[in-house]
């Protein structure tokens, strides 16, 4: 996916992914990437997180940084007010295709986590799962299946998150339901954000996506925009955007996307992107 993105020459909107890009892989921020916020303030460039996370997963640290710039969420279908915590839109993924891939999923053993715009469900989560969302601010809350059913006209995601020693037989059974599902011509799409965790979203949605329904939000085209990203699911973020920066520790697809490459996140690659090309 090549860079197709023109720079307005304006920057009106800056996006990052957080995991492994605006945050380090030890989980801290470099200091150099909050001078680089402070920069993007003091502009007055508004500034989103652009991530596969829910709400609760990144609230905390969109607190911190004092971000009042709706965010995206769940690769894009969801964007949400951090000021009131009101979901401005969101993007259901189809009570019918929700249905397929939880059943499909279930039967294969696995724990399906079924995701709304603002919280996590899933029917008695196992450890692992709930071990691999914890790394990621994430939490699944407890449902019967009756009650958990009840919430796939709001579901904007499916996540299955499985620890490394699995991945083969997850990897097959997710493919299975993918084959099944297109064979009973229902429309889908989904991303690996990790080795171990596979998302399942609405067909068409994307991180790009969710930027083009912020820009109508904040009043700018995609070409003024300034996304930087590290993994497959940031790809097309990186191309669509006027500037596109994958930082140096980002998957070979986002590095193709994008139109410069940056220092790695535990080098402070969003604060080049930032000082280098805004």
């Amino acid at each position: 996916m090549p860079h197709i993105g023109h720079f307005s020459g304006s920057c009106k909107l800056v996006v990052t992914d957080i995991d492994f890009t605006f945050v380090g892989g030890s989980k801290q921020i470099p200091p150099r990437n909050l001078q680089a916020l402070k920069a993007i303030k003091k502009a007055g460039i508004p500034l989103a997180i652009a991530t596969g996370r829910y709400w609760h997963g990144i609230k905390e640290i969109v607190g911190q940084l004092s971000l009042t710039t709706p965010q995206i969420t769940d690769n894009g279908a969801t964007i949400i007010d951090p000021r009131d915590e009101k979901v401005i839109l969101f993007h259901p993924l189809g009570e019918e295709v929700a249905a397929h891939f939880y059943d499909s999923f279930r039967a294969d053993g696995l724990c399906p986590v079924v995701g709304t715009p603002m919280d996590y469900f899933a029917v008695a989560p196992d450890d692992m799962s709930v071990a691999i969302m914890k790394i990621h601010n994430e939490h699944a809350i407890p449902l019967p299946e009756k009650e958990l059913r009840a919430l796939f006209p709001t579901c904007v995601k499916i996540t299955l998150y499985v620890e490394n020693a699995r991945i083969p037989a997850f990897r097959d059974a997710v493919e299975k339901a993918r084959r099944t599902a297109t064979k009973a011509n229902l429309s889908f799409g989904g991303f690996y954000t990790e080795a171990g965790i596979f998302t399942l979203n609405a067909a068409g949605i994307d991180k790009l996506g969710g930027v083009k329904d912020l820009c109508h939000v904040v009043g700018c085209n995609l070409d003024d925009v300034l996304a930087i990203g590290d993994g497959d699911n940031d790809a097309a973020m990186l191309s669509g955007c006027g500037l596109g920066c994958a930082v140096a520790n980002a998957t070979p697809a986002a590095k193709q996307a994008a139109s410069h490459v940056v220092a790695s996140c535990d080098d402070a690659g969003f604060a080049e992107a930032v000082f280098n090309y805004l």
